[in-house]
């Protein structure tokens, strides 16, 4: 009957051992939630690319304004619309930046 005399303690430390699981659950859960990834940055073109992009977009733009000052084109799309043909005829080798995920 020794195992009666000793029921309050054996009580309490159920008790105790209960919590001390709890708040050891509560806690891993916790610290799970302060460390999570951040996602990786997408790589950025070489800059080459961004030069060709910016040579080509400043070209397109110069030439159709030579284009409606010349009264070659009668509207400002039309005149973007040849610029970017001449270009592509002009510099084959520089192709304008793809966008997107495929890249």
């Amino acid at each position: 009957m020794v195992f009666l005399h000793n029921n309050r303690q054996y009580r309490t430390m159920k008790n105790s051992v209960r919590a001390v699981l709890a708040l050891s659950l509560s806690l891993a859960a916790g610290c799970s939630l302060l460390h999570h990834k951040t996602p990786p940055k997408p790589p950025e073109p070489p800059p080459s690319a961004t030069i060709q992009a910016e040579y080509r977009t400043r070209w397109i733009e110069k030439r159709a304004r030579d284009l409606m000052a010349a009264d070659s084109s009668k509207t400002e799309a039309e005149a973007r619309q040849t610029a970017t043909a001449e270009f592509a005829k002009e510099y084959p080798y520089i192709t304008p930046a793809k966008s997107g995920p495929g890249r």
